[in-house]
């Protein structure tokens, strides 16, 4: 695994195998994990693996999931593409990421390594923590 920070804010993701020659071998990947300032959102989706010249690319539908406890007619849910971009030229690899939902793109980016936390950046707001891993 990798581990860096980017300069804001740290900035980690991961994934099941131990190396990013790991993530080739894979067709698909299952993500989880949080968004929002109280960590309100649940994210769960499913990424598929493509090659790109210059390193991975990620892409799936993602969907979200509000837990909060503010919602009288149950939890709202949003439908959501997450597309992330690994280049894993050497170690620390870097990921540049967007999650596209209700025409609004957001995106972070940083270094590959354990587990996915750090912030995005969406037209409404900036620096939104963003938590996730993958298997």
């Amino acid at each position: 695994m990798f581990i860096a920070a980017a300069a804001a804010s740290p900035l980690v993701l991961c994934w099941g195998g131990s190396d990013a020659a790991t993530l080739g071998l894979a067709r698909s990947y299952i993500v989880t994990g949080t968004s929002g300032y109280l960590s309100e959102w649940e994210l769960n989706g499913r990424l598929s693996a493509t090659p790109d010249g210059s390193g991975q690319v990620l892409t799936g539908p993602l969907a979200m999931k509000h837990r909060g406890l503010c919602s009288a007619n149950g939890p709202e849910e949003k439908a959501a593409q997450m597309r992330l971009k690994i280049i894993a030229s050497r170690a620390p690899s870097r990921v540049d990421g967007e999650i596209a939902m209700n025409g609004a793109t957001c995106t972070f980016s940083g270094s590959v390594s354990g587990a996915f936390t750090g912030s995005m950046n969406c037209p409404d707001a900036k620096g939104v923590p963003l938590t996730f891993s993958m298997q």
